[in-house]
């Protein structure tokens, strides 16, 4: 995508400043959008030289966010996406997620469709980065078949690749680990697009299966000496954590996953950490607070992964006293930790943008539903 400006005349040019300098002077919302409008009605040809989609859009989307008005910035994003493709395109990615985001809130997901035409086009990587934040929040409130149904059926992107692989895994969980079972998932995955060897190596299908189907029995405490052997120990133990929750809370094998992923990542962090840990599941308020995910990535993705996090471990909680792992006094002490960490996150991040709001509810899933 060209940075560079259709070429206009000074007197044009001339336009566009006049409208800059007497934006800079405006406070009001509604005044500020109604002058933009009004240069859309009147200067259509000169939209795209107003370079709306770097910090105007971007600031006004706020504004409105922490307004309660975002659906006046929603109804402008819709026409500029319409009306002046030249200038919404230039940075889709980010509107047309704040967008997506915006109608998954509003319980409109069946009208998310058209939101995914660019992103089949376009692969930067700013614009996959918006798109695995898509991702995150369609697996979190199990809703990864629309995603599964616009690009990652047909597409190879790793961002894809375990949604897919779960999407086939999951057809074959209950049926018996029979030679003739792995080999036809094997041949499901290569024929639909997953050709990591270690994906379909048939004896990593095996091990992944009785990893998962692992009976709910109480885990050894006993910490690895090997760095290896620990991370391993958690690959085990969350896998059998997505079985649990496929089981006990009726969501997809794939949302399970996805939250199963996110205690991973928190084991995997204290692995890379210079200590080794002091007790297998390090639970304690201390641990807990300063090991969750921090800003990684885009901020965008952070707010939906860290609150998936949370909803994640709330539920695993649960699948610690199952397992016998937890006492039922432990693990309600441990909710409140959770709970307390996530009143003080969405406290903290009240109005960021419309990616908080499928959130309201905590936890997302419950296994008493």
């Amino acid at each position: 995508m060209s940075n560079k400006l259709p070429e206009i005349s000074k007197e044009d040019d001339r336009i566009v400043n006049d409208w800059w300098l007497k934006y800079k002077k405006m406070k009001n919302l509604y005044v500020i959008r109604d002058h933009l409008v009004r240069f859309m009605d009147n200067y259509p040809h000169l939209v795209e030289n107003l370079s709306l989609h770097w910090f105007f859009l971007f600031n006004h989307g706020s504004a409105l966010y922490k307004a309660g008005k975002y659906e006046l910035f929603v109804e402008l994003l819709l026409r500029i996406r319409n009306e002046f493709p030249g200038v919404y395109v230039r940075n889709f990615g980010y509107y047309d997620s704040k967008l997506i985001f915006w109608y998954v809130a509003q319980g409109r997901i069946d009208e998310i469709s058209p939101f995914f035409d660019w992103f089949k086009i376009d692969k930067r990587g700013e614009c996959m980065d918006q798109l695995d934040s898509v991702a995150n929040l369609l697996r979190s409130i199990d809703r990864s078949d629309v995603l599964y149904k616009e690009i990652a059926k047909d597409s190879n992107a790793y961002i894809f690749v375990d949604m897919k692989f779960n999407r086939f895994f999951s057809q074959y969980i209950e049926k018996p680990s029979t030679i003739d079972n792995i080999t036809a998932l094997r041949n499901e995955l290569l024929t639909n697009g997953i050709d990591d060897e270690w994906l379909v190596d048939e004896k990593n299908i095996a091990e992944k299966i009785r990893r998962v189907k692992r009976p709910f029995t109480t885990w050894e405490v006993n910490i690895p000496k090997k760095r290896s052997q620990i991370t391993d120990l958690y690959n085990r133990i969350t896998d059998n954590f997505t079985y649990y929750l496929y089981l006990n809370t009726g969501i997809s094998f794939d949302c399970a996953d996805y939250f199963s992923e996110t205690v991973l990542q928190y084991y995997e962090m204290i692995v890379s950490g210079d200590t080794r840990p002091k007790n297998i599941f390090c639970l304690d308020k201390k641990t807990f607070q300063e090991n969750l995910l921090q800003y990684t990535w885009s901020i965008v993705g952070d707010h939906i992964y860290y609150l998936s996090q949370l909803n994640a471990f709330y539920l695993f909680a649960e699948y610690l006293e199952t397992c016998g792992n937890m006492t039922a006094e432990q693990k309600t002490a441990f909710q409140e930790i959770v709970t307390e960490t996530y009143q003080g996150y969405t406290e903290r991040n009240e109005k960021p943008g419309p990616e908080m709001l499928s959130f309201k509810k905590f936890p997302l899933w419950d296994i008493t539903d």
